[in-house]
């Protein structure tokens, strides 16, 4: 049954609309979005090549053969259009009140469900499987501690709950721009309307778009398998990200002298990266005695140390940091035990992961 203000989706074939964006645009294209027609028409590119999905709001219930005409409407030309797939299609802004029922996990769709403006759906997916992937992981390994999945949903559906608002504030600031056909008019009319958009759009609509901080910037404050510092929480800004090593928070990545990122020697265990004179020794044995996977990462460059802003900074599997200091802490086994959710449950053990070097430690200097 047609629903009034549907969203309706159509993948189709067009060889020939790749040449036309670039006249019209001077360069390629990742999405068109058209305000000359109610129904609003927006193209997205798919391949690259010749496949696309265009997207119309209706107020009517469609006709055969429209799907072709909306694809004229929106590219100003009667090119040749083969359709793939035509359906509607409907945005959500829900979150689900609990992620785990005993052995039961929630993650990506199945817990967030969210309007596709921003992209955060599958960053959060993503986000949801990586925590919960190295947490399953440690608890099935023995070395995490009976508090560590009960952290999934107390770190990942407030992320989720920020994502699914900041899109649904996307769209009704989308939903809000009023097509208006003189934006197609020639003279002075035309140009006034159009630089009146053009100014609306950017003040409402640029943070779809500029959304680094939702992205890359979210921490995991609060989290019970973190450790904090007692520092002020960064300040956070949806469009913009500054790397930081606060607790809870995504470590930061820098090019270090070898070539790598410092971020591809994070996710097979706990990594302590140490730089200065910094002795990790301390949390070095007390992950051996609880069996964490665990490897030090010493810096050399200047630059990435002071990147990393603390001489010794613990960051999980999952690339967050857990915890960070100036030196170890008076109760060194604190950390891990806080990080592996094994809190009270001291020194429970399992099989080691990453190959313990000789002196009990594998270190990389970088």
């Amino acid at each position: 049954m047609f629903a009034q203000g549907q969203n309706f989706a159509v993948h189709f074939r067009s060889p020939q609309l790749l040449g036309l964006l670039r006249q019209r645009l001077g360069g390629p294209a990742a999405q068109i979005q058209t305000l000359s027609s109610e129904r609003r028409p927006y193209i997205t590119v798919v391949n690259g090549v010749d496949e696309w999905r265009l997207s119309v709001y209706l107020e009517e219930e469609p006709e055969p053969g429209d799907a072709v005409a909306w694809v004229h409407e929106a590219v100003g030309a009667p090119i040749d259009v083969e359709i793939l797939a035509a359906q509607p299609w409907s945005g959500h802004c829900v979150v689900a009140r609990s992620y785990r029922s005993g052995r039961v996990f929630l993650a990506g769709d199945s817990a967030h469900l969210l309007w596709p403006k921003g992209g955060f759906g599958a960053n959060t997916g993503i986000g949801d499987a990586v925590d919960l992937g190295w947490k399953l992981a440690a608890t099935l390994q023995g070395w995490g501690g009976p508090a560590l999945l009960d952290s999934y949903e107390l770190e990942r559906r407030p992320i989720a709950v920020h994502n699914v608002t900041e899109a649904s504030s996307n769209w009704k600031a989308d939903s809000r721009l009023v097509a208006d056909a003189v934006l197609c008019s020639a003279g002075a009319e035309g140009e006034r309307v159009r630089s009146d958009m053009g100014d609306l759009i950017r003040r409402s609509r640029g943070k779809e778009f500029r959304s680094i901080g939702v992205q890359l910037g979210y921490r995991y404050s609060g989290s019970p398998v973190c450790m904090p510092d007692g520092s002020p929480e960064p300040p956070y800004e949806p469009d913009d990200y500054v790397p930081s090593t606060w607790p809870g928070g995504r470590a930061p990545h820098f090019w270090l002298p070898d070539g790598t990122s410092i971020l591809d020697h994070f996710g097979r265990g706990f990594v302590l990266v140490v730089s200065g004179s910094a002795d990790p020794s301390a949390l070095v044995e007390a992950a051996y005695r609880c069996s964490v996977p665990f490897m030090v990462l010493r810096l050399t460059d200047s630059a990435a140390a002071r990147a990393y802003e603390r001489p010794l900074v613990l960051v999980r599997p999952d690339g967050h940091v857990g915890w960070r200091g100036e030196q170890a802490p008076a109760d060194p086994d604190a950390v891990p035990d806080r990080l592996r959710g094994a809190e009270g449950s001291r020194h429970a053990t399992g099989p080691r992961m990453m190959p313990q070097a000789s002196g009990r430690l594998d270190t990389h200097q970088v």
